[in-house]
């Protein structure tokens, strides 16, 4: 079964991607997202349908920029198929460890995101950068240094949410590049920068970086995410 979440986060993405590749058929995005809900639903561990994902990747070539965030909402996906009542078990087994193990190449810090969202949504919360940063990852707990080097950039350059977002995608997306938050980052601070109005940031991300394979298609499924 895929979470009402799933189906928010992948017809946003679908949606960016259809704004951005103006030539696709309607017919060609709902095959693909048929494809993409079947890979998900199947009855296997993350690690078994990696391979799948490659093919499908393949077979819908305008996926291929996102596959590592598909593969995030693969492991979302499983992880809340889980049985709450042995959930915490399983997280400490074998059977998880080598999950982990046998994707440690696929996934992005989206999965981060998502999760964050996940409990949000649960706690009724209102996201925010800050929120993100200080009191779900931790980064500046002195305990916590692994997600802080990941983090460091976006911390570092976290001033840029009170930029207008023209400013954000323009002056913010070098500030990123060569690190981990690469093509996460810009969708993460536009998506925080205004969580209510999906219109006025999609207008702008079409405006200023209309080919951009990731920014449009990741901010939009992080808004079908959070809004499902």
């Amino acid at each position: 079964m895929i979470t009402k979440e799933i189906i928010g986060g992948i017809n946003g993405l679908l949606y960016g991607i259809s704004q951005i590749n103006t030539g696709l058929s309607d017919e060609l995005v709902s095959e693909a997202k048929e494809s993409i809900n079947s890979l998900i639903d199947m009855d296997s561990t993350p690690d078994e349908k990696t391979e799948w994902l490659s093919k499908l990747c393949n077979n819908y070539e305008f996926l291929s920029p996102l596959k590592e965030v598909l593969f995030d909402l693969i492991m979302i996906n499983h992880l809340s198929s889980l049985n709450p009542d042995t959930q915490e078990d399983y997280l400490e087994s074998k059977a998880w460890d080598d999950i982990l193990d046998n994707t440690a190449d696929f996934g992005s810090e989206a999965l981060n995101i998502f999760l964050y969202l996940q409990e949000a949504k649960d706690t009724e919360a209102i996201p925010s950068l800050d929120d993100f940063l200080e009191e779900y990852l931790f980064v500046f707990d002195e305990d916590n240094q692994e997600e802080f080097e990941v983090y460091e950039p976006l911390v570092a350059n976290s001033d840029l949410i009170e930029e207008a977002l023209g400013s954000i995608i323009t002056d913010g997306t070098p500030l990123f590049e060569n690190t981990d938050l690469e093509g996460i980052a810009i969708p993460m601070l536009c998506f925080f920068k205004d969580i209510d109005n999906k219109e006025r940031v999609f207008e702008k991300i079409a405006a200023y970086a209309p080919n951009d394979p990731v920014l449009f298609p990741l901010t939009a499924c992080f808004y079908g995410y959070y809004q499902a």
